[in-house]
């Protein structure tokens, strides 16, 4: 319901939108965030949370234990280099690089100051951030970016020495891990076959956009693996020639797909990168058209 009536408002295209929707589609879920953050972080000896997380990095002050930016895609650490992803769109001029960075510091400080009834019953001073000029982060704080070397392959020049690169953390495959039988019934049938899905954002695919792939896929030969969230979304059926997956891990699936359609997810990219199959994105918001250019 969140992600439909979030489609609806576009409170997901940038962080201008997401404060401009913050009374109606945040605050309400930000005391059970709060309260979450802390029960699990009790008896923490670190905690590591993205930007739009402030509850966590109030409940890293409350129990003086150390904090970790991190973003899986160029946003928190300045760099001339490479755009501000959650904000870059295509046809932005490289000089405007810094310009998002700035942006997102600043939405950093409005969401502190919405959280300022927190900070008072954690019995909190003022944020960090806030005595920073033009909303630069704490100098103190470790901003670690998560991102396939694919797409930046060593630390931009003009970064500090709190700013860290590291590759994306991909998953590890458990020891026997196996696709369920059905699917690997369907693999090995035939041709090596096009996987699309739109991971967590499956909300935002269109009927008409998925009908129109299946076609393709199906005129030229080809068979496809389609999520399930997507399926339930066309308006007839999917076709026999093709197979409905629900929750499976995409590392033992992609090598074994002709092609990857998909949303430009960090961890699905990061997935699809390591199989080394090509991948066509289609990028819906925020930092999806950063890879999908890159």
């Amino acid at each position: 319901a969140w992600d439909k009536e979030s489609e609806q408002r576009g409170t997901l295209k940038n962080p201008l939108n997401f404060f401009r929707d913050w009374n109606e589609m945040v605050a309400p879920y930000v005391d059970r965030t709060m309260e979450a953050s802390l029960r699990a972080a009790e008896g923490a000896d670190i905690i590591l949370a993205n930007s739009i997380c402030a509850p966590a990095q109030m409940v890293a002050e409350y129990y003086d234990i150390p904090f970790i930016l991190n973003a899986h895609q160029p946003a928190i650490s300045a760099t001339r280099v490479y755009p501000c992803a959650m904000l870059w769109k295509p046809g932005m001029p490289s000089f405007l690089n810094k310009t998002g960075y700035a942006m997102v510091w600043g939405a950093q400080r409005a969401m502190e100051k919405a959280l300022s009834r927190h900070r008072r019953q954690l019995g909190l001073n003022s944020p960090h951030n806030l005595g920073a000029s033009r909303g630069a982060p704490r100098s103190d704080m470790v901003r670690l970016t998560t991102v396939s070397p694919f797409l930046i392959p060593e630390k931009p020049t003009d970064w500090h020495a709190f700013d860290v690169l590291k590759p994306y953390p991909s998953l590890v495959p458990e020891s026997g891990a196996a696709l369920p039988a059905d699917l690997e019934a369907f693999l090995q049938a035939g041709a090596p076959p096009v996987f699309i899905g739109h991971g967590s954002m499956d909300v935002e695919a269109h009927a008409s956009d998925l009908q129109v792939i299946l076609e393709a896929v199906s005129e030229r030969g080809r068979r496809a693996i389609l999520s399930e969230g997507l399926a339930e979304k066309l308006d007839g059926p999917v076709g026999d020639q093709h197979f409905i997956v629900g929750h499976a891990p995409h590392d033992l699936i992609f090598p074994r797909c002709a092609a990857i359609l998909h949303h430009g997810g960090a961890g699905t990219l990061d997935t699809a990168l390591r199989a080394g199959v090509p991948q066509i994105i289609m990028p819906r918001h925020l930092d999806q058209f950063w890879p999908a250019d890159a």
